[in-house]
């Protein structure tokens, strides 16, 4: 019979939801893997193999982007109209 040992892994304490979000940190090893690119997800944390892919984002990273993009151009628009008043 073969016989199965259990390495000893020791357990890393997870981090906490928001600086996690904040940091792009793995959500149960705290390991900075959650991205791949600027915009783009991991496939699977580098240091403990979590699968990423189970949690399907969609389109929030690219809805988000368009978001701040927006506002600050409508930002700019008021601004420049407010401050110089250019011709229609």
């Amino acid at each position: 019979m073969t016989e199965v040992r259990a390495e000893a892994v020791t357990p890393t304490p997870e981090p906490a939801p928001l600086p996690a979000a904040f940091k792009g940190l793995c959500p149960r090893c705290g390991a900075p893997s959650l991205f791949k690119g600027w915009l783009a997800f991991a496939d699977r944390c580098a240091v403990c193999g979590l699968d990423y892919t189970r949690f399907n984002v969609g389109d929030g990273p690219a809805a988000l982007l368009v978001l701040l993009l927006g506002a600050i151009v409508v930002g700019a628009a008021i601004t420049i109209q407010l401050t110089l008043a250019p011709p229609i």
